[in-house]
């Protein structure tokens, strides 16, 4: 079967799975590493940079929550509800169950400006449980001394707390 006959996810899959199989036989210690088997593994494969391990930041970041905390309106328990918009309305019809009575909410609280854009902010990182999870588990992949690199001890990040729990990454 070639990627041609296959439907678009399962196009995805496939890609995703060359990628996968060059990943397990290949030497991957850096961001680099990584790239490179994406772009070995097919001709349909292509890493984009979101940024590099200097830090750099290529991809523009938002804070869209914080800027449409002042436009819209937030749903109180909104998994428990089906949710139907009518087109150019900004009234939320919504329901518990398909026999449940209809609740209508109207979502927008002020307009926002034509052309209106959040402010760019710096990408949060990897919180201090995700970066144990790195230096415990991960660092015995990398082979050499390489994991200094990859997965650097966390305490490297660690804030002014004394003592960190390392399951929840929060201060004790």
């Amino acid at each position: 079967m070639y990627p041609s006959d296959l439907s678009n996810l399962a196009q995805s899959h496939w890609c995703f799975g060359l990628v996968k199989s060059l990943f397990r036989r290949t030497e991957v210690n850096c961001l680099d590493n990584i790239v490179r088997v994406i772009e070995k593994s097919s001709e349909g494969n292509k890493a984009h940079f979101c940024g590099n391990e200097k830090g750099e930041i290529f991809v523009k970041m938002f804070d869209w929550t914080l800027f449409h905390s002042n436009t819209f309106r937030k749903i109180k328990d909104n998994k428990k509800y089906h949710f139907q918009l009518t087109e150019g309305s900004s009234v939320v019809k919504m329901k518990e169950f398909s026999d449940s009575e209809e609740v209508l909410q109207t979502m927008l609280i002020s307009q926002l400006p034509e052309h209106a854009m959040p402010e760019s902010r710096a990408p949060k990182g990897l919180d201090l449980k995700r970066q144990w999870y790195l230096y415990d588990e991960m660092r015995i992949c990398c082979r050499g001394r390489k994991f200094q690199r990859c997965c650097p001890h966390a305490s490297l990040y660690e804030t002014d707390c004394s003592k960190q729990n390392r399951s929840t990454g929060r201060c004790d």
